[in-house]
């Protein structure tokens, strides 16, 4: 079974929406996968220069899954 990681930062609303359209996709090809949840705290996208840092705790998070 394949993990999936959303990785979100622009609200609750698009991680659902996310999540949804991943459930439906791998309902309809008959598929499983374990969908991982990540938000980051991220500065609004009309900066300049956007900057993601990630926290130790959330590289923790990702970490197992990358690869």
């Amino acid at each position: 079974m394949k993990t999936i990681a959303i990785i979100g930062g622009m609200g609750p609303q698009a991680s659902v929406f996310a999540h949804s359209s991943l459930n439906k996709e791998l309902i309809k090809q008959n598929k499983r996968a374990n969908i991982v949840h990540v938000s980051l705290d991220i500065k609004p996208f009309h900066s300049s220069q956007p900057q993601l840092s990630l926290s130790d705790a959330q590289m923790e998070l990702l970490w197992p899954y990358q690869g």
